[in-house]
């Protein structure tokens, strides 16, 4: 047993274990979204759910707020320098974060978190999972260029690159409307995206789909020269 063949075995066993419990984790998040819905009728009032959402503290790009936060009894707390340095500070903050944390009854709150931020992407999740196990069990067997993988390659890159699209922009919206029910005093908050577009993630997913292409082609010529010998 060569050693890329146990370094795979290894990854394949992992890969497993996180299948296993990724796909308890998306049945339990299934049976507690169908208790959320069924509670009020079984018990007579809703459930609460704990939940919070990312902001920003501040504008970005120019307009930014001054850093006077309230502390304890109405006390603001300055930034400022001490007298043996040499700075100069500016008491504004940028791309600073905060997290704005809600209990709430409502069910389109809560099914829009289940469904979007625990189901939809522990269902993604499990879905790579499976794909990779997979592929790599073609890769153990001696068959990794087929058009299975191939097409597994591809839906790995499509699966990757929607994600890392559409997860800024659904935390933005969620972030905005949360915070269209509630009034911040004392402090300049805004929508937060969490994580916005991530560029490694992008291109990592461009590269799958590179070589899902390059794998089918791979395999067409192998057919190819099989059929002409």
């Amino acid at each position: 047993m060569n050693v890329p063949f146990k370094l795979a075995k290894g990854l394949r066993m992992l890969l497993d274990l996180w299948l296993g419990g990724g796909i308890c984790g998306l049945a339990f998040y299934i049976i507690w979204v169908v208790w959320l819905l069924a509670s009020p009728m079984v018990t007579g009032k809703p459930q609460i759910l704990n939940e919070a959402v990312r902001v920003k503290i501040g504008e970005l790009g120019g307009n930014l707020m001054p850093l006077t936060l309230p502390v304890g009894n109405s006390k603001i707390a300055v930034v400022t320098a001490t007298d043996s340095s040499k700075l100069f500070v500016s008491p504004w903050l940028f791309e600073a974060s905060g997290e704005v944390q809600f209990q709430t009854s409502d069910w389109r709150i809560q099914l829009a978190v289940f469904l979007f931020k625990r189901i939809l992407l522990t269902g993604l999740f499990v879905a790579i999972l499976f794909i990779m196990h997979h592929f790599l069990t073609d890769a153990m067997q001696g068959t990794p260029f087929t058009m299975d993988n191939a097409r597994r390659l591809k839906w790995l890159g499509l699966i990757l690159l929607g994600s890392s699209l559409l997860k800024p922009i659904w935390e933005g919206l969620y972030s905005k409307w949360i915070l269209s029910m509630v009034r911040v005093q004392n402090l300049s908050v805004s929508p937060w995206a969490d994580g916005y577009f991530s560029i490694a993630l992008i291109l990592l997913a461009c590269f799958i789909l590179i070589l899902s292409a390059v794998f089918r082609h791979g395999v067409e010529l192998e057919q190819e020269h099989a059929a002409t010998v």
